[in-house]
């Protein structure tokens, strides 16, 4: 039998397979990364939304059930509440802002800002309509 001369280490040909594959699996690591980061952002963006959209209607839920009078002006709806005592009236006044995205209620010098920020690709359209 011959015999060969072994060698220590890695041949230039498994050098290059294993830097591919490392390069390989590196790549497909960051990109899920990545595209987590950008999901994890967006679900986010999303849920302070909706959010901030059940906190309005929760508002908007408690006016209408004590209001007297709903009216528009100059684009705002002004509510007439009944207060605790009959002889006195309240008024709340919603503030919309379409180009920010932001509704204001003032009620006695209070005001509470509603920012909805921009709207989930799916959602619908939030409209205020008063019909008489």
């Amino acid at each position: 039998m011959l015999k060969t001369k072994q060698t220590k280490g890695l041949t230039l040909v498994e050098l290059a397979a294993a830097v591919v594959i490392t390069v390989l699996i590196t790549g497909v690591a960051l990109r899920i990364m990545f595209w987590a980061s950008f999901r994890s952002e967006q679900i986010a963006k999303d849920s302070a939304y909706y959010q901030t959209t059940g906190r309005f209607l929760a508002q908007v839920r408690a006016d209408l059930r004590s209001a007297v009078k709903v009216e528009e002006q100059n684009g705002n709806i002004i509510l007439t509440l009944a207060s605790d005592d009959e002889n006195t009236v309240e008024t709340v006044t919603f503030k919309i802002d379409q180009e920010k995205n932001r509704i204001t209620r003032i009620q006695q010098q209070q005001h509470s800002i509603y920012d909805f920020g921009e709207p989930p690709e799916n959602a619908g359209k939030l409209v205020f309509k008063i019909e008489r």
